[in-house]
């Protein structure tokens, strides 16, 4: 029956028809995510040589765009919009960045280092390019050193506590054209607008954020959503957002082939006739899916995040099996929590047992070996919270993660910015607000000990 609701669902649902100027910015949008480093063709076999022959062709490294950097007390960070998450570098890349200006070779930047660190510039500059934020030139370009925003007068131990927030999930609004049983706050068509982005967008760039999650409510009903990516992408921020899938209409990828957004998160609650009923509106399912085929097609990464409940538990396998089939390129399982709108269903025995979990471990397994190649998960303890930590500490398969960030980020990396202002560690625990950034800046709120106490040890 699953078969036959994917290839009706799959008949059913064609893929319209691109403008030429669409088509265009389809296959930019493409090519940026394949190169992905913005290095020239060659560098990637440039980077497995045992010397690089960059001196006797005029090679030398560059900053790649849309690349940022912040040094913190005894390390650094950075961050580029093409990558999915921030990276952290040794104290040693970090001071090495300066020289990195466009005009020296490899000879001439270990000529600038102290002679016992010399070796350690070829595997600096090698990483760097790995991580897509360095790049080779053809050409030597001049007074192009990097930027490198300093943050050590703030640090506490930037390697588990940097300065200021690396990543912020942003609720600007709570306004939602649907109304989910699995919400976990309180959105609807009539819930408020949150703190105005005048405030918000400004602390978010002075804190040093290298990249902005636009949650809700439903982000795309919010009249300032093209506004806010606007300005934060132009201050060198990158954004993401989560959405029901409603509004993945042809308008706005239109609209959104004009940003340097490349994830989409677009959440779902489990095969058609269960995703309607808990979401209240029919064809959500059809139009969400409907929106993650079309946006796969244009070259977004799209991450199909499944809200685990009892009783969707036999549509799992249909729903990753459809999540492949329609481009996803990641799955996320996500546990219903214990906040919000969601309270309901943990008191009505719909959030799974650790037996429930163990049970589906198996499947889970078996379909990673199936889509593996084209569909990455990404694996959320699927009980309900109590405290920040949800990642699985008992799977011993490393075939998936236990979260897109790798080492936990909450609260030690990511902050949750509330629609009211209050911040909090992450949006499992929304409700436990250590204070609000219409009293104090977010960086003060951060360094705040008690923003610690719901923080995994």
């Amino acid at each position: 029956m699953a078969h036959e609701q994917l290839v009706r669902l799959s008949a059913t649902s064609p893929r319209p028809e691109a403008k030429a100027s669409t088509r265009q910015r389809v296959t930019k949008r493409r090519d940026a995510l394949r190169a992905r480093a913005w290095q020239d063709a060659d560098s990637a076999e440039l980077a497995q040589r045992d010397r690089w022959p960059e001196a006797a062709e005029g090679r030398v490294p560059v900053t790649s765009p849309h690349s940022r950097f912040r040094r913190e007390r005894d390390c650094g960070y950075a961050y580029n919009r093409y990558n999915q998450q921030p990276s952290f570098l040794s104290d040693f890349e970090v001071d090495l960045l300066p020289l990195v200006d466009g005009a020296r070779s490899i000879d001439e930047l270990e000529a600038e280092v102290a002679p016992e660190r010399r070796s350690e510039v070829g595997p600096a500059l090698r990483r760097m390019i790995d991580l897509n934020l360095l790049r080779w030139s053809k050409t030597r370009i001049p007074d192009r050193a990097p930027t490198v925003e300093d943050l050590r007068p703030d640090a506490i131990s930037a390697i588990e506590r940097p300065s200021a927030p690396l990543v912020v999930h942003w609720e600007p609004t709570l306004r939602c054209n649907l109304r989910c049983a699995t919400c976990y706050n309180e959105s609807g068509p009539k819930a408020p607008i949150g703190v105005s982005a005048d405030v918000v967008i400004p602390q978010l760039i002075e804190s040093g954020v290298f990249l902005v999650t636009i949650l809700g409510g439903e982000p795309m009903v919010d009249p300032h959503f093209y506004d806010n990516i606007r300005r934060l992408e132009e201050a060198g921020v990158g954004v993401e957002f989560v959405t029901n899938g409603w509004l993945l209409t042809d308008e706005h990828l239109e609209r959104l082939l004009d940003t340097h957004i490349c994830q989409i998160m677009v959440s779902v609650d489990g095969a058609e006739e269960t995703h309607d009923r808990v979401r209240g509106r029919k064809n959500s399912f059809r139009r969400a899916i409907d929106g993650v085929r079309r946006f796969s097609d244009a070259g977004f990464d799209i991450t199909v995040s499944l809200t685990v409940l009892r009783s969707n538990l036999e549509e799992l396998e249909y729903m990753i099996d459809l999540s492949a089939e329609v481009g996803a390129a990641y799955m996320k399982l996500r546990p219903v929590v214990d906040s919000g709108r969601a309270k309901e269903q943990v008191e009505t025995s719909e959030a799974l047992s650790p037996d429930d979990v163990r049970a589906y471990q198996p499947l889970l397994h078996r379909k990673i070996d199936e889509h593996g190649g084209r569909l990455q998960f990404i694996h959320v303890s699927p009980l309900p919270t109590v405290g920040a930590c949800f990642c699985t500490r008992d799977v011993s398969d490393t075939r998936y993660r236990t979260c897109r960030q790798g080492p936990c980020f909450i609260g030690r990396k990511l902050a949750y910015l509330r629609h009211d202002g209050g911040v909090a560690a992450h949006a499992f625990v929304r409700e436990h607000v250590v204070g609000n950034i219409t009293d104090a800046p977010l960086r003060s709120i951060w360094q705040n000990d008690d923003f610690w106490a719901d923080v995994c040890p």
